[in-house]
């Protein structure tokens, strides 16, 4: 790409976080050099490379700690990889830590432990593509939901599946119900029969 195609692209991509205005884009573009712009746009299509290729199947994203010494060099590891962590259900590129990030996908925790001396703690479910094929509309599922107090057990059955969210009825309701959607916390598992609760 050249110079021109770079600042046409980023100006784009400004435009749509609707942050700044024409003036403001305009002066922060004109401020990189061309290098620094292609770099930033070698990142990015990384980045949209690993998302659609990891939310393919569905993953376990952990928490993992390391130690101040490596904690700069973990976020430049990471963000010139086109790595992401999952906070509140969506990708976030934020990588500031106080040397624990939350949730960061495992083939990315697998290459960070080949390079840095990492631990991980606990470890959320997503969502991928291939595990809405494993439900079935009217399917009784058991869905385990993580919060402040550790897991939350509910039941529903499947009321429909599209190409990337999942809709539970909760058991016993006519009008409640959870949908997750490809690339969010959800951990699922169909169920021969409801377990019966008072």
């Amino acid at each position: 790409m050249n110079r021109q195609q770079l600042i046409e692209y980023f100006t784009l991509q400004y435009k749509e976080r609707g942050f700044f205005t024409d003036k403001e884009i305009e002066k922060i573009i004109q401020k990189k050099s061309t290098e620094e712009m292609l770099r930033a746009y070698h990142i990015e299509q990384l980045r949209k490379e690993n998302k659609n290729k990891i939310y393919k199947k569905s993953f376990k994203a952990y928490k993992i700690s390391f130690s101040e010494d490596d904690n700069k060099e973990i976020t430049r590891y990471m963000i010139n990889n086109g790595m992401f962590k999952i906070y509140r259900n969506e990708i976030s590129y934020n990588l500031r830590a106080d040397h624990i990030l939350y949730y960061v996908p495992e083939v990315f925790v697998n290459e960070l432990e080949k390079q840095f001396n990492i631990k991980r703690l606990d470890c959320i479910n997503i969502l991928g593509r291939d595990q809405l094929y494993n439900f079935n509309e009217g399917n009784k599922v058991k869905i385990t939901l993580n919060n402040w107090y550790s897991g939350t057990l509910e039941q529903g059955t499947i009321h429909s599946i599209k190409d990337d969210e999942i809709m539970v009825r909760k058991y016993r309701s006519r009008s409640k119900g959870f949908i997750f959607k490809v690339g969010e916390e959800c951990n699922m598992v169909k169920i021969e029969a409801f377990n019966k609760v008072s």
